[in-house]
């Protein structure tokens, strides 16, 4: 797909969100669709998410990410990070307090070291 970026690194798959913006409702379908898969049809149960390029995302977006959570929740020993998360996306999460909700560090790094 072309808004993301899947690698496998160990036992983690890491994704990067490619567009600047994620706020089109087919373009989060879509990806949505992706991680969803990623979860349910592949078994992952690490996920790394990158927001390194990303500088604005809606509401339909911060669902999505509430539903992977969810989802990797029923999920034994399981695991979701976030990483790369610029200023503005992290003034919206505090905002949000989803930074309380989500595992968040400023490197993939960092993220790696969260199993």
């Amino acid at each position: 797909m072309g808004d993301l970026n899947t690698q496998q690194m160990g036992v983690y798959t890491v994704v990067e969100f490619l567009p600047a913006i994620l706020t089109e409702p087919p373009q989060l379908q879509a990806i949505g669709e992706e991680l969803y898969g990623l979860i349910e049809k592949n078994g992952q149960r690490h996920l790394i998410l990158n927001f390194e390029k990303v500088k604005f995302i809606s509401s339909q977006f911060i669902s999505i990410l509430l539903e992977v959570k969810a989802r990797l929740l029923k999920v034994p020993e399981s695991t979701l990070v976030l990483c790369c998360v610029g200023r503005e996306l992290q003034n919206v999460l505090k905002i949000t307090q989803l930074d309380r909700v989500f595992n968040i560090t400023d490197t993939q790094q960092k993220a790696m070291r969260y199993l």
